[in-house]
């Protein structure tokens, strides 16, 4: 007899509480549509963030072909610098030798 009221009392109470058996049923096919978004969601952010990698790496790639390109701009016009003040110097140094020789 109190296997019977205990029965019994257990199904009040599992009625009461609002759970049914397919109640396990609906939790786990909540959980799996979580876990697959959750999924969808990181797959996103993942590609998201290689993305902005890829993107960071090309502009650092630009920006050090644009500093190598200045350099070598700047090279250029040290080089021409120099030589425009040799040649200056030659030609001063023909000038002082023609007074000189006028002299």
């Amino acid at each position: 007899m109190f296997f019977f009221s205990w029965k019994t009392n257990a199904k009040v109470k599992f009625t009461m509480t609002g759970h049914s058996p397919h109640s396990s049923i609906s939790v786990a096919i909540s959980v799996v549509l979580l876990l697959f978004v959750l999924f969808y969601v990181l797959s996103v952010c993942k590609c998201v963030l290689q993305h902005c990698h890829q993107v960071t790496t090309q502009l650092q790639l630009t920006n050090i072909s644009y500093k190598e390109r200045n350099n070598r701009r700047n090279e250029k016009a040290v080089e021409e610098t120099n030589s425009k003040e040799k040649v200056r110097e030659e030609n001063k140094k023909l000038r002082d030798s023609e007074l000189q020789y006028k002299a």
